[in-house]
């Protein structure tokens, strides 16, 4: 079962990576984003339940993050950007090389990484036939590429734990 569904998690992340997207969001060139396909982001890292601090992906906001939000002393910040391939999932991809090699490795050593509370995406994307999308909270697997992490996230309609999967 395992080989399954890590061989099904790779066939899922070759479909993420062959889409037709720009192509700084495989080799780290920074040309302008395809609007209807990906969002520039801010992920603040940490726990929700602990102000943005300890590991984990604590909100994700659109970029530019205004600075006084996060304050001097604030959370660790990593800019990146969310795609939605297809219509009940996105991938978070977080740019490499953004914190300090210490910093980098507390939040990126492990081989998975924490949505600690669900999402809402309005900001975004924009909610079909007036349901709102969420990215469902949980433990979700972090894979490496050259420039990113890589994670991705299911999307769902309501924003509590029994989060339903977004329609096709």
């Amino acid at each position: 079962m395992l080989s399954t569904r890590r061989d099904t998690l790779l066939h899922q992340l070759q479909k993420v990576m062959s889409l037709n997207l720009p192509d700084f969001i495989v080799s780290g060139n920074q040309t302008v984003a395809s609007r209807q396909r990906a969002r520039r982001a801010a992920v603040v890292l940490g726990m929700p339940k602990h102000k943005c601090r300890f590991h984990g992906i604590c909100r994700i906001e659109e970029y530019p993050l205004n600075k006084q939000s996060v304050g001097c002393d604030g959370p660790d910040v990593v800019p990146g950007w969310l795609l939605r391939p297809e219509p009940n999932f996105c991938v978070l991809l977080m740019e490499r090389g953004r914190l300090p090699k210490e910093r980098e490795s507390y939040h990126f050593s492990r081989t998975r990484i924490r949505l600690g509370i669900s999402q809402e995406l309005s900001a975004f994307y924009r909610p079909k036939n007036g349901q709102r999308l969420y990215l469902r909270r949980g433990a979700y697997s972090l894979q490496l590429t050259p420039d990113h992490y890589l994670v991705q996230l299911p999307l769902g309609t309501h924003s509590h734990q029994e989060t339903r999967v977004a329609p096709a």
